[in-house]
């Protein structure tokens, strides 16, 4: 089985090619003035950003607030958001630069998205704040953060992590002690994993 062929297949909708071909390209514009990402071309981006994105649509509640952690150049968040708008997304990137790349990216996709420069363990530590999901992607994370997401999030809530095999293995048990089912979605050598946790 190559690597690629457990990623899911891109949607067969030109509106969504045509917004995320618009996408890659403020990235890479932006990559060459402020590092916001390690992909190296528009086919890895597509192979190992995108499209392992689009693993979570099926685990995404049918509405509510969402909260992107430590969104950086917006994977999972930009796929997500366009594919889903009816959701209210918030992206927790506290990099100055990096928000500006998320706002500008979200005004010229005509995406909505709240972006807020505070650091993604402030917004699970605020009570006045509940999630439906949380997503996050390229942190390394503590199980003091699991605890405060599982507690930030709705009863019904739902947390996706893409992350590696090895640091899968070392999250799973923190995230079943705060009573989550867990679900391991592999997409092939070289991309990441989707845990998908509800309870």
């Amino acid at each position: 089985m190559s690597s690629s062929s457990r990623l899911p297949p891109l949607p067969d909708d030109a509106a969504f090619r045509d917004a995320m071909d618009r996408y890659l390209d403020l990235a890479f514009d932006w990559n060459r003035r402020f590092r916001l990402t390690g992909f190296r071309d528009r086919d890895q981006a597509l192979r190992m950003g995108i499209r392992p994105s689009l693993a979570a649509l099926d685990h995404l509640p049918a509405e509510g607030d969402l909260l992107d952690a430590g969104s950086g150049a917006g994977f999972p968040l930009v796929p997500l958001a366009f594919l889903r708008p009816e959701l209210r997304w918030t992206a927790s990137e506290p990099s100055p630069r990096k928000a500006l790349f998320l706002r500008e990216t979200a005004r010229a996709l005509s995406l909505s998205i709240a972006v807020l420069e505070r650091p993604v363990a402030d917004l699970l530590r605020d009570p006045a704040m509940r999630w439906q999901g949380i997503t996050v992607r390229g942190l390394r994370l503590r199980r003091g953060w699991i605890r405060a997401a599982a507690r930030s999030l709705s009863p019904s809530g739902v947390l996706l992590l893409w992350t590696g095999e090895e640091a899968a293995d070392g999250y799973a048990p923190w995230i079943q002690a705060e009573g989550f089912a867990l679900l391991r979605i592999p997409m092939g050598k070289g991309n990441p994993l989707l845990l998908a946790a509800n309870r």
